[in-house]
């Protein structure tokens, strides 16, 4: 019955309850039956109706205080699945303190203690019980629990930042659990997408999440499949914001149907977040309503999600104009060492947010910097180029906030410092700034000319830890270094950079820093399009009346894109230069400089970054 049960058979598990209650079973043995019963209730959608019934097992007359101790465990887990976690937690204490001499049920209830600390956020005892639970698993001989311990562990890794660990331990587990049922295959595969959304790799997470929830689905396994809905939610809120509150409402209606209210906040909660960007009344409302759930949350033992909801909300009291209130709500909160890496990083990018809306722009870039700091710490524990490169999704509204307000303070040295910093941070070079320091680094190759092996594999043995963190780096140099390295070159540096609203370009010579305002951003688009679509087709083979409108209409394009974002530069220079190092935002890096007419005379080089040239 235990088995059939485990295996989601439950018609059949209860059936074989009923022929072995019939048989008059002893009282420790009725209790157990119980117990399973109860599991199978739970499952089936009544979690308050399976503790009542664990409960009553607990209380019969005369059994055993092991007896007591695993219907302790299965309350334990019958109140974690339905997310009572208050219940849960003094159930499975008492479980694991009765349980010293059955290391099988050890194993299973210190599997599931750690399941519900990681979820409440209190990582390092759920780490210390779900090494516990694979010494037990292995002393009983149960290699499948000692995987679905490892598998836990490696769950956690991945909450510290600690991506390699995470997916060879995930990998290791994926081997064991993978072949028993389509449903262990299942859960891998969800785990194995949140890892990859960690990673800042939301489009190849969405194709398990879809497979592992259909396979839910099939399984009758609402309660999982709506924990892949949810996760499939978050990474759509990264690449396809308009279809991500459908899904969580589907999450939702699962979790409630599910009997498990709890988990049906934490959908509530996340799509509360898309309410909060709302302007006026309906952004008002949304603001009320997740102080409110905020408190549930916290009262349901969820803090994480609770700080999460707040921190939302503390960037939309900002948004909607009251800036004290802001700024207090965010005071309020702390940000905790044990907190995942990203909701970290959430706390640097809600605090440089207010402070940018609210004016006080050095404030926001000493909050962007901190909040890069622990990103780029994060990429440079990684050798390969491709994780580095993905991890740096978690900086992207970082780096907005971190430009606007730059360009905000007029600043030049400040603007081309985080040119400089989103151009390294976002490029597949290696990054260009070392944790702590907001600075100009000069570029330096690295010693090591080990192959890394591709990413696309994603696996735990594919991705690799970085262990010569200097030679990755570069060495840091200032302002000075970088003119006099100017003069030796005879050269000058024109850095552009651009919001969605403005273009501006820092000009750096020998002798001056100076930061040009080259006007509004869009109306340049169509120039660029066009411009774009005559190079195309000057590439063909045209008869020669076309070749000549094509020509023309280049020239045309090109004198009105040098007139926005050439002119006044030169204007600055005074005169042209004889060499031009040139860092530009993709969609003007791409430009054909030498083409234009006062550039024809200038040896002109194109970098990713300063730290490439």
């Amino acid at each position: 019955a235990v088995a059939l049960a485990n295996d989601g058979r439950h018609g059949r598990a209860l059936a074989m309850l009923d022929r072995a209650h019939a048989r008059g079973p002893d009282p420790d043995t009725a209790a157990l039956m119980i117990g399973t019963r109860a599991y199978v209730m739970a499952e089936r959608g009544d979690p308050a109706g399976a503790q009542d019934l664990c409960r009553q097992g607990m209380e019969t007359p005369g059994i055993h205080r092991r007896t007591t101790a695993v219907l302790a465990g299965q309350l334990g887990l019958v109140a974690l699945r339905g997310g009572d976690w208050k219940a849960a937690a003094p159930m499975l204490d008492l479980a694991a303190r009765g349980l010293d001499h059955d290391p099988q049920r050890l194993g299973q209830v210190l599997l599931n203690r750690g399941t519900l600390a990681m979820q409440q956020g209190h990582n390092p005892p759920a780490e210390a019980d779900f090494l516990r639970a694979m010494t037990a698993f292995e002393e009983a001989g149960d290699a499948v629990g000692r995987a679905k311990a490892q598998h836990n562990a490696g769950y956690l890794a991945q909450l510290r930042g600690d991506l390699i660990p995470a997916l060879r331990a995930m990998d290791a587990a994926r081997e064991v659990l993978t072949p028993l049922s389509a449903m262990m295959a299942a859960v891998g595969e969800g785990d194995r997408a949140v890892l990859l959304l960690a990673a800042g790799m939301p489009r190849e997470a969405i194709g398990l999440l879809e497979s592992a929830s259909a396979a839910a689905g099939r399984a009758g396994q609402r309660q999982f499949q709506a924990e892949f809905e949810l996760t499939l939610a978050r990474t759509l809120a990264l690449t396809d914001p308009a279809a991500a509150p459908a899904v969580a409402r589907r999450a939702m209606r699962r979790y409630r149907a599910a009997g498990n209210p709890n988990a049906a906040l934490t959908a509530e909660a996340f799509l509360l977040r898309f309410d909060l960007e709302r302007q006026g009344r309906r952004g008002v409302e949304a603001l009320v309503a997740a102080d409110a759930l905020a408190v549930r949350l916290a009262e349901a033992k969820n803090a994480e999600g609770a700080r999460e909801l707040r921190r939302h909300a503390a960037r939309a009291a900002a948004r909607l104009g009251d800036f004290p209130a802001a700024t207090a709500r965010l005071r309020s909160l702390r940000v905790l060492p044990s907190e995942p890496l990203p909701a970290r990083v959430l706390h640097h990018e809600v605090s440089a947010d207010i402070a940018a809306r609210s004016g006080r722009h050095r404030v926001a870039l000493r909050h962007a910097t901190l909040g890069v700091d622990l990103v780029t710490a994060w990429q440079l524990r990684y050798e390969d180029i491709d994780l580095r490169t993905s991890l740096a999704l978690h900086t992207r509204r970082l780096l907005v906030t971190g430009i606007t307000s730059a360009l905000a303070l007029g600043d030049p040295v400040q603007v081309l410092t985080w040119a400089e910093l989103t151009r390294g941070v976002i490029s597949r070079t290696a990054p260009v700034r070392q944790p702590s320091h907001l600075e100009l680094q000069a570029h330096r190759g690295s010693s090591d000319t080990r192959p890394l092996r591709p990413l696309a594999q994603t696996s735990g043995f594919a991705w690799r830890a970085h262990e010569e963190t200097g030679s990755a780096t570069g060495s840091l140099t200032d302002l000075r270094q970088l003119q006099h390295a100017l003069a030796a070159q005879e050269a000058v540096l024109v850095s552009y950079v651009r919001t969605d609203e403005e273009l501006a370009a820092v000009v750096v010579t020998p002798q001056a820093i100076t930061l040009v305002r080259l006007g509004p951003w869009p109306p340049l688009l169509p120039l660029l399009a066009t411009l774009i679509a005559d190079l195309d087709m000057s590439a063909l083979t045209l008869s020669l009346e076309l070749e000549r409108a094509v020509a023309a209409s280049l020239t045309h394009e090109l004198a009105a894109i040098a007139e926005r974002v050439w002119e006044p530069v030169l204007a600055a220079l005074g005169q042209t230069p004889k060499r031009l190092v040139l860092t530009a935002p993709p969609a003007l890096s791409g430009l054909p400089w030498s083409l234009i007419p006062a550039l024809t005379e200038t040896a002109v080089s194109i970098p990713e970054t300063i730290a490439d040239w």
